[in-house]
């Protein structure tokens, strides 16, 4: 299992009904693979962020993605 650091690179989600999350913020995801999958990041914003965003726009190349130690 691993914690990753994933900071977004640009406005991540839908300007209608402000679902999303600028540029720049940080969330963390754990996962059992070496890249975190779109729903894993997507369930991430909704349990710290408390909003919905399609897994479709919650690729990994849409954020810096760091591995913890």
């Amino acid at each position: 299992m691993y914690v990753y650091k994933l900071t977004a690179k640009n406005n991540v989600g839908s300007i209608v009904g402000n679902n999303r999350i600028p540029r720049g913020a940080v969330i963390q995801v754990i996962s059992n693979s070496n890249t975190p999958s779109g729903k894993e990041i997507s369930q991430a914003i909704k349990n710290q962020f408390g909003i919905e965003i399609p897994q479709t726009s919650c690729s990994s190349g849409n954020f810096i993605v760091e591995r913890m130690k």
